[in-house]
């Protein structure tokens, strides 16, 4: 794989993440100052119950689709391993489903949503984990074009509906953006199994794998059953702390706050998206080949940090936008980016556990972020309330970053220059420790030339690799 056609997937999903971010940079202050902070909560741990059985639910299975999706280049394959990976974990969504729903129903056990939230909650999660596969046969046929519509759409259509609903039709609050988000992603599901209809009818829909096949595609996957369970709980951990010592407000909150942060998430999403199947790809192709992940790994850890010590320096005018109500919010960002930041570096030196199907080794890395993140909401948010979460998830994300890449380079050595992190990962850490406690001021704008000189001197050279690798495209680009 040439890495041109890496670096063009990137733009290609990386294009269709900024109309996302601008969409929501432009929305995302509206709707705050519409709904309140309480019903913004609300809404928050819709999406996060929503995000915790999809994670689950899936069953690993969609990692096992990433990992052997190469292994053969015919689409009877892949419609075989689609609905393979596929079916076991939909047949499950459904009886837990539809048995959640009745012992709600009948009072059996209680729940926090009233009944229609309850049911759409429900729709959500059957959708969610549909899409999570039909999204991921998108992007493993490199349709990014398509892929970046669906990213697209599924935003735009979301706060279309919530302003409809919320202005026009003068609908609950949490409702107006629950029944959104069931739309949105309801219509982004239909046009991915249509645009993909040849890989869901035909020969081969079910079954024609023989039991070795089978075994080993619930080998590698089922690990996933309980590091992505126990993954979720460690993403979730911040929001179940602060529902449980503080109110739905701060919640609120620390939601709003999060949206600012998954604006940042555009590097996140774009190289996420097009990373997964372009690192298996190319190990299956150069299984020797060390250096690309080299390259890779410098190159994002220069882009995250550039990025996330900007986030941080202008905080402050992010949670203008969301209004007076969402103030503290500014105050929560600084560590919050460490999320993106060490996730999508992690991404680049986890390849190894992968590489070596050792998916079990996912286990003990998301169970050490958990019980790190679990002690430090336990202690911090009952004094710091959100800022107190916000510390504990930044954190535990470091954590998570350093037990990926230590096991994965004992499984795949690659032997990445982990000292240039721990220094330009320190210095953030300082950064974002002022700027939790103190306004933005001349200090902070001081504060934050220290960081970019210091990420310079770490990746000096890998800058100059990437303005020469720019350089050498623009000519192409007007030569076409």
């Amino acid at each position: 794989m040439k890495q041109e056609s890496f670096l063009k997937s990137f733009v290609t999903i990386g294009a269709a993440t900024v109309v996302n971010m601008i969409i929501g940079f432009f929305t995302a202050p509206i709707i705050t100052r519409i709904v309140d902070p309480l019903e913004y909560g609300q809404f928050s741990i819709f999406t996060m119950y929503t995000g915790l059985a999809t994670m689950v639910l899936c069953l690993g299975m969609d990692q096992s689709l990433v990992r052997f999706f190469y292994k053969q280049d015919t689409t009877e394959y892949k419609r075989r391993l689609i609905w393979e990976t596929l079916l076991l974990p939909l047949g499950l969504t459904l009886l837990f489903l539809v048995a959640g729903l009745l012992l709600i129903r009948f009072d059996i056990i209680t729940f926090e949503f009233n009944w229609l939230n309850t049911v759409l909650l429900a729709v959500n999660i059957l959708l969610s984990v549909v899409y999570r596969f039909t999204a991921l046969m998108v992007r493993l046929n490199h349709n990014n074009k398509l892929y970046g519509v669906l990213q697209v759409m599924q935003k735009g259509t979301y706060v279309a509906f919530a302003l409809l609903f919320l202005l026009v039709l003068r609908k609950g609050g949490v409702f107006s953006l629950c029944l959104a988000t069931v739309l949105s992603i309801g219509l982004c599901f239909l046009i991915s199994v249509v645009s993909q209809k040849k890989y869901y009818v035909g020969r081969g829909m079910a079954g024609g794998f023989e039991g070795k096949e089978l075994r080993e595609l619930f080998r590698f996957g089922f690990p996933y059953i309980f590091s992505m369970g126990i993954t979720a709980l460690f993403q979730s951990l911040d929001k179940m702390s602060l529902n449980l010592f503080r109110t739905y407000s701060e919640v609120g909150i620390y939601a709003s706050a999060m949206t600012f942060i998954s604006l940042f998430g555009i590097i996140q999403t774009s190289f996420n998206t097009v990373w997964a199947p372009k690192s298996v790809e190319h190990y299956e192709k150069n299984p020797e080949d060390r250096q690309f992940f080299k390259t890779v790994f410098n190159v994002m850890s220069f882009l995250m940090f550039g990025f996330g010590i900007a986030l941080i320096l202008f905080k402050d005018l992010f949670a203008f936008l969301l209004g007076a109500k969402y103030r503290e919010a500014a105050y929560i960002m600084p560590f919050l980016i460490f999320s993106p930041i060490m996730y999508t570096i992690s991404e680049t030196t986890v390849c190894g556990i992968n590489f070596a199907k050792r998916s079990v080794m996912h286990i003990y890395i998301a169970a050490g972020a958990c019980m790190c993140n679990f002690l430090g909401n336990t202690y911090l948010v009952p004094i710091l309330g959100c800022r107190g979460a916000a510390i504990s998830t930044g954190m535990s994300y470091i954590i998570f970053f350093l037990l990926r890449t230590i096991i994965a380079e004992r499984l795949f050595h690659v032997g990445f220059n982990l000292w240039k992190i721990a220094i330009i990962t320190i210095v953030t850490i300082g950064y974002a420790a002022y700027n939790t406690f103190f306004a933005f001021g001349y200090v902070s704008v001081l504060l934050a030339l220290v960081c970019y000189g210091v990420l310079l001197l770490c990746y000096w050279n890998t800058m100059k690799w990437c303005i020469a690798y720019a350089k050498k495209r623009i000519p192409r680009k007007k030569n076409q």
